[in-house]
């Protein structure tokens, strides 16, 4: 899963060990609240200081589900640019058969690739087309499921839940803090 990959990685090591050079906590704008950067996670991943997931349950008070539902919608936003990435830059789907120092250039070059393509003018009908990343019916709020998720197989867009409960004090404040402001 997601979250287990992360937690054996190098940067789960130092988002986790609190030694990433990540910028000092910061005010939120137009408001005294002060927080960490963080990182958006879902249920799979921790609750760290600079690591958020949602609050757990289904029984929850209008504060954490509004939170939740905030965190999810930036959640969903680095999930279509994945989906995007994978689907349009198909090398993505299989595993990378290269030295490391090489798959990282090749997902750097495909990032990189996407972003050239995304500020072409005429690139957004093709490339990203109506239709083609989740959405939120603006009406009733239900959430559109977009194309890019028929392209990219299953298996890479399941997330097993297979975190633990246990984080600190620090963490939750600073999501409680989080869903104050939300």
């Amino acid at each position: 899963s997601d979250g287990g990959i992360f937690g054996r990685s190098k940067l789960g090591y130092q988002v986790k060990s609190n030694v990433l050079p990540l910028p000092a906590p910061n005010r939120i704008p137009s408001t005294p609240v002060v927080s960490p950067y963080v990182f958006v996670g879902d249920e799979a991943f921790p609750l760290l200081n600079n690591l958020m997931r949602p609050y757990p349950g289904i029984h929850l008070d209008d504060e954490k589900r509004i939170f939740n539902y905030r965190l999810s919608r930036a959640r969903r936003t680095i999930e279509n640019t994945f989906g995007i990435l994978v689907a349009r830059f198909r090398i993505l789907l299989q595993t990378l058969y290269m030295q490391p120092e090489y798959a990282n250039d090749c997902i750097k070059s495909c990032i990189v690739l996407h972003n050239y393509v995304r500020q072409h003018p005429r690139s957004e009908s093709y490339y990203i087309p109506a239709g083609f990343v989740d959405y939120e019916n603006p009406e009733n709020g239900e959430i559109i499921r977009g194309i890019w998720r028929a392209l990219v197989p299953a298996d890479l867009r399941q997330v097993a839940k297979q975190s633990t409960n246990n984080y600190c004090a620090s963490s939750a404040h600073y999501r409680d803090t989080l869903k104050q402001y939300f």
